[in-house]
């Protein structure tokens, strides 16, 4: 079976939910090829540190690029701690700062339309993108619930 290539938007590290979502579609691996993770929602850069010491030391960390969102504070998260001491320069894959323009290169650069499992607050943002042509037409986004169910349209 092909593996459909993939995006994870997400707001780890404030409850479980997403952590269990990033283990779930790795676990896919063979239905779904997890191009990205793109963090957001105040601390994105810390909740890209999560992200990376999640894939540290498995095979994804080569093949996933993190990318941190929208930077719009440095508020507290839940899983503060867990990465208190983190060095994200010494994580073996690719982090990018500027993870929004980190997306659009790759949608723009993929040969075949790229999913994207976005919680709530980012599909606000991809309306945005999309509605000012921001991101090209071969990106698709659907709930990450779908991608579970089989429904991947």
């Amino acid at each position: 079976m092909c593996s459909k290539p993939v995006i994870l938007h997400t707001d780890i590290g404030s409850d479980i939910d997403d952590f269990w979502a990033l283990v779930m579609l790795l676990r896919q691996s063979d239905k779904l090829e997890l191009k990205m993770i793109l963090t957001d929602t105040w601390n994105s850069v810390a909740r890209a540190a999560i992200c990376e010491k999640i894939l540290e030391g498995t095979p994804f960390a080569d093949r996933v690029l993190i990318g941190a969102g929208v930077l719009d504070n440095n508020r507290n998260y839940s899983h503060e701690q867990w990465v208190a001491g983190y060095d994200m320069s010494q994580y073996p894959g690719a982090f990018r700062k500027d993870g929004v323009t980190a997306m659009i290169e790759l949608v723009r650069s993929a040969e075949e339309p790229i999913r994207s499992f976005p919680s709530v607050r980012q599909l606000l943002w991809l309306r945005h993108w999309t509605a000012h042509r921001i991101l090209p037409e071969n990106y698709i986004w659907s709930a990450c619930s779908a991608a579970f169910a089989g429904d991947m349209t």
